[in-house]
């Protein structure tokens, strides 16, 4: 049922996007860029990676998590042997790359629809109106949104206020951070649609089974986040010497995986109880209040300003939904 409802979302809205963004980001770069290029690569994002992850998602809703492992290697395997076919060909180029990075994603998009229609079924066509159905999905796309604002808009913001090497660093470093929190996001992505089940009898049972969980990630993230402090000044060995101002960056960032995982946990027990409105509320708030913060900070401390923002962010949103399940679960005792 939800098989065609995606399919038929994720074709009648990507198109107009894709045409809508070509259109506004052309004006932004090089006259000499091809339009094709451009196409090619928002095609592949925002038309056939969107299908991939949403036939990923399935495999999730079901809990057949090995397969959600391979589906994701197979992404992953064909996107590097586009890079391999790059670096063989005589004559490399920016259109070549686009070209490729279409034909991987492409390859793999049919790959998944293949396995899934052998393993799943195909999807069933049948009549329903879209329009609610979207309308239904509007908070999530707000707090997804929200989230790649407060994760990006950093970088943006330091590159037009510093320098494009000062960006270089705190993107290095950020991502060193992000790989050390990637087990934490594997065991939330397998546990997902554990949340939307102990949700379905109310606050209190998704904030049970967020708690039961929440231990051990905090643990590792306290292990992880200390032995990235100490082990930072070795990283320049896997990224190169003249990455050696990001030391300082990744060291001050040591903290981020510890608080991610408490703000993740806190926002997931909100949409596993169909609290949608108030987590996106809450993550709308904060994307604003992170520019704000970035804004301000980035002038005065330079790229410590932005470690600043985002630490300082992410222990405001902690605040924000761990009291927010605390006010609920509070009102609904009171109600009892």
């Amino acid at each position: 049922l939800y098989y065609y409802r995606s399919l038929k979302s994720v074709f009648v809205t990507a198109p107009p996007l894709i045409i809508f963004t070509a259109l506004f980001i052309i004006n932004f770069l090089p006259e000499n860029t091809h339009v094709a290029a451009i196409l090619s690569l928002l095609t592949s994002d925002m038309l056939l990676l969107r299908i991939s992850e949403m036939i990923i998602r399935i495999y999730q809703a079901k809990e057949i998590m090995e397969r959600v492992a391979h589906l994701r290697i197979i992404i992953v395997l064909l996107r590097c042997l586009g890079a391999l076919c790059l670096l063989v060909l005589p004559h490399q180029s920016v259109d070549m790359w686009c070209f490729l990075y279409f034909l991987s994603t492409a390859m793999s998009t049919l790959i998944l629809y293949i396995l899934a229609k052998k393993e799943l079924g195909s999807p069933k066509s049948h009549q329903y109106a879209l329009l609610p159905d979207m309308f239904g999905t509007f908070y999530f796309a707000i707090s997804i949104c929200s989230e790649r604002i407060i994760s990006d808009v950093d970088k943006i913001m330091l590159a037009r206020m510093t320098t494009l090497d000062t960006t270089g660093h705190y993107s290095v470093a950020y991502r060193l951070m992000e790989m050390i929190h990637l087990p934490i996001i594997a065991l939330l992505a397998s546990s997902l649609s554990k949340f939307f089940k102990a949700g379905q009898t109310g606050l209190q049972s998704s904030i049970t089974f967020s708690l039961t969980l929440l231990p051990y990630p905090c643990i590792y993230a306290s292990l992880a986040g200390t032995a990235f402090y100490f082990l930072a000044p070795y990283a320049t060995l896997l990224v190169g010497v003249e990455y050696v101002e990001a030391v300082a960056i990744a060291q001050a960032l040591s903290v981020m995986p510890l608080l991610i995982t408490l703000q993740r946990f806190a926002s997931l027990s909100l949409d596993g109880a169909g609290h949608q409105k108030l987590r996106s509320l809450l993550q709308a708030t904060l994307a604003i209040f992170n520019i704000f913060l970035n804004a301000l900070l980035i002038p005065m401390f330079g790229v410590l300003g932005a470690v600043y923002a985002t630490i300082t962010s992410e222990a405001v949103m902690i605040l924000a939904t761990w009291g927010s399940v605390y006010l609920l679960l509070k009102k609904q005792v009171n109600t009892d």
